[in-house]
C-alpha cells in the first residue's frame, strides 16, 4: 500500500520535475557559456551540450579571437515560457549521431543501423543580456555596453542528464 500511494505522490510530481530538470540545463548551459566566452575555453561547454554546439562556440571564438575581441557577457533577466519533452520521446539529433560515444545506446540500437531515439526536448525562454567587448590583452573596454532581449528556444537531449544541441533567436536591441 505505502509504495502505491509513493509510486502514485512522485508520479503526479515527474512533469514539475522533469521541466525544473530542464530550466536547471539551460540555466548551466547560459552559466557555462559566460565564462566560455570571456575565457575562450570552449571545452568546458562539454558538459552542458553537444558536440555539434560546441563546434558553433568555437567559430564564433575564432572569429572573436580574428577581431581581436573578448566578449563579456551577463544574463541580466531570463523568464521561461515554456520547457516540454516532446511527445515521440526521443529523435535522432545531430551530433553528427545523437549516439556518438554512447555504446549502450549503440548496442541498443536496432539492427538497420538507426540509432536508438533518445528523449529530446524543448525549452523557450525570454532573455536579456549585456554585452561589452573587450581587449583580449588587457580587459579594456573596446566597445558596450549593448543591451539585447532574446526570444530563444534550446533544443536538449537527454543522455546522462540534458544536454543542449541547438540554440536559435531572434534579437531585439534595447540599447546600443
Amino acid at each position: 500500500m505505502n509504495i502505491f500511494i509513493m509510486t502514485f505522490l512522485t508520479g503526479g510530481c515527474t512533469g514539475k520535475t522533469e521541466e525544473k530538470a530542464l530550466q536547471d540545463a539551460v540555466n548551466n548551459y547560459n552559466r557555462t557559456l559566460k565564462v566560455v566566452l570571456r575565457t575562450g575555453d570552449v571545452s568546458l561547454l562539454n558538459n552542458v551540450a553537444l558536440e555539434n554546439e560546441v563546434r558553433r562556440m568555437e567559430l564564433f571564438l575564432t572569429y572573436m579571437n580574428e577581431e581581436k575581441k573578448v566578449l563579456s557577457a551577463e544574463l541580466d533577466s531570463i523568464k521561461f515560457i515554456s520547457a516540454k519533452v516532446d511527445n515521440d520521446q526521443g529523435k535522432a539529433v545531430a551530433d553528427e549521431s545523437p549516439n556518438k560515444g554512447n555504446e549502450q545506446a549503440k548496442q541498443a540500437a536496432p539492427a538497420k543501423n538507426q540509432p536508438a531515439k533518445e528523449p529530446t526536448a524543448q525549452v523557450k525562454t525570454e532573455e536579456i543580456w549585456t554585452y561589452e567587448y573587450l581587449h583580449p590583452e588587457t580587459g579594456a573596454k573596446i566597445e558596450g555596453p549593448f543591451l539585447i532581449k532574446y526570444h530563444t528556444t534550446y533544443k536538449l537531449i537527454k543522455r546522462d542528464k540534458w544536454k543542449v544541441y541547438e540554440v536559435s533567436f531572434k534579437e531585439q536591441v534595447l540599447k546600443r
